[in-house]
């Protein structure tokens, strides 16, 4: 999961970038929203594919999202990433439903490291 991530869904012009730093460190970007976090995913899937991943916001500029919500510093989450086999795409879950029905996505692969 290490690298910058960007959503190639851009859903009215929105869009959503991950960097998930090798420190458990990482910065989120949703529309107007900025967020820095820490994070600890799973080093093996589950049964049915997924890495468990679970986040705490750290600090937060306190503007909405692409859904139009403020998130909240201190925050926790917990997604389920579902990745592409050749490992440069990933599905986001609220579950490990194997239906996706509650997935967004797919983030890409953009660079290793936070491009400057």
């Amino acid at each position: 999961v290490i690298g910058y991530w960007v959503s190639e869904a851009q859903e009215a012009g929105c869009q959503e970038t991950y960097q998930f730093n090798e420190d458990g460190s990482g910065q989120f970007t949703s529309g107007e929203e900025q967020l820095e976090i820490k994070y600890v995913v799973e080093a093996q899937p589950d049964e049915t594919g997924f890495f468990k991943l679970t986040h705490q916001v750290v600090k937060t500029n306190g503007k909405p999202d692409c859904t139009k919500n403020v998130t909240q510093s201190n925050s926790s989450q917990v997604s389920y990433l579902l990745f592409q086999p050749d490992g440069y795409a990933y599905v986001a879950c609220e579950n490990n439903d194997a239906s996706l029905a509650n997935c967004f996505g797919p983030m890409q692969l953009k660079a290793r490291a936070k491009p400057d």
